[in-house]
């Protein structure tokens, strides 16, 4: 597993929710900049948008959450949520992207060739 990069997530995004590249871009910008270099996020950092789109990504198998609890010093429990990326998921998905892209740009290019008439062929 490679080093994730907003190529990466951003083809992963575009092949699960099935958006334009442009759109995903712009999702997985946001993603990893609440992330910065790291693998987990708190959720009381997210703005109510943020999080709703956390949650679209976990319902498409990308990211996913784990709990932490706390015993305070008066008795109580503390839970604390945290927003995980899924890399393998994530690098699986990106590389089913770049699959299905070259095969649009390679099948795009067999009709530029074949709609050409025989005429084109003789020079």
């Amino acid at each position: 597993m490679g080093i994730l990069t907003l190529e990466s997530l951003a083809g992963a995004i575009a092949e699960r929710l099935r958006i334009p590249r442009e759109s995903a871009a712009s999702q997985a910008e946001q993603v990893l900049d609440l992330f910065g270099f790291e693998s987990q996020v708190i959720d009381n950092l997210l703005e109510p948008e943020e999080r709703q789109m956390f949650y679209l990504l976990q319902a498409h198998g990308l990211l996913t959450t784990r709990s932490e609890e706390t015993l305070l010093w008066n008795g109580q429990e503390w839970r604390t949520h945290y927003w995980l990326l899924r890399a393998d998921r994530i690098e699986a998905a990106s590389g089913a992207f770049v699959d299905d892209e070259a095969a649009y740009e390679e099948a795009e290019v067999d009709a530029v060739y074949t709609a050409l008439p025989d005429g084109a062929w003789k020079r």
